[in-house]
C-alpha cells in the first residue's frame, strides 16, 4: 500500500522544519549568540601558573605570554624585598612582540603586606594585543643586584579571550 500524498507532504515538511532549525542552531553557536555568559565578559584564562624570580641571580628577568590580536592582558607583578632605603628591586617593565616598551610600570609599595624586614612593591597594567605574538614582563634589578638585597618577583598573566 502507497502512503497518501498528504502523508509525504507532512513528513516533507516536518524534515525542512527540523534541518532548518539545526541551521538556525548551527549559526547562533557559531555566531557567539547561544553562550553561557548571555553578554557578560567571557572567564579569564590565568595562564601560566604565577611565575617566581630570584633576583639575585641576575641583573635581567623576564616572564612571556602568548597571546592573540584582541586579546585582553593583565598582568601583575608583586616583588618581596629586603628592606632596602636606596633600592627597588625588580622594577617591570611591559615589552611587546618586537622588543619595544610599552611602558615601564612604577610600583606602589603594599604597606599591608610589609614587615618589619622586608618591603612589598605591587605593579598592574592590562592593556589589548595589538599583534599576536609573546608579550613580556622584563624585571630590571642592576642596583638590588650590585648592593646584594635579597628579592623575590611573583609574576601573574590573565588572559581574555576575543569575545566575538
Amino acid at each position: 500500500m502507497r502512503p497518501g500524498r498528504n502523508f509525504l507532504d507532512v513528513m516533507i515538511l516536518r524534515m525542512f522544519v527540523a534541518s532548518l532549525a539545526a541551521v538556525v542552531l548551527i549559526g547562533l553557536l557559531a555566531c557567539g549568540q547561544l553562550e553561557e555568559t548571555h553578554g557578560v565578559n567571557p572567564i579569564p584564562i590565568t595562564r601560566p601558573m604565577p611565575e617566581q624570580y630570584d633576583l639575585l641571580e641576575s641583573a635581567f628577568h623576564q616572564s612571556n605570554i602568548r597571546v592573540t590580536v584582541g586579546e585582553r592582558v593583565e598582568v601583575s607583578v608583586e616583588v618581596r624585598q629586603e628592606k632596602h632605603d636606596e633600592h627597588i628591586c625588580g622594577v617591570p617593565s611591559v615589552i611587546d612582540p618586537f622588543g619595544n616598551v610599552l611602558l615601564a610600570l612604577t610600583p606602589r609599595q603594599n604597606v599591608a603586606e610589609s614587615t618589619a624586614s622586608h618591603y612589598v612593591y605591587e605593579s598592574q597594567y592590562a592593556f589589548l594585543a595589538a599583534a599576536y605574538g609573546e608579550y613580556g614582563v622584563r624585571l630590571e634589578n642592576r642596583g638590588c643586584l650590585l648592593d646584594d638585597v635579597p628579592a623575590v618577583a611573583t609574576v601573574q598573566w590573565t588572559v581574555f579571550p576575543v569575545q566575538e
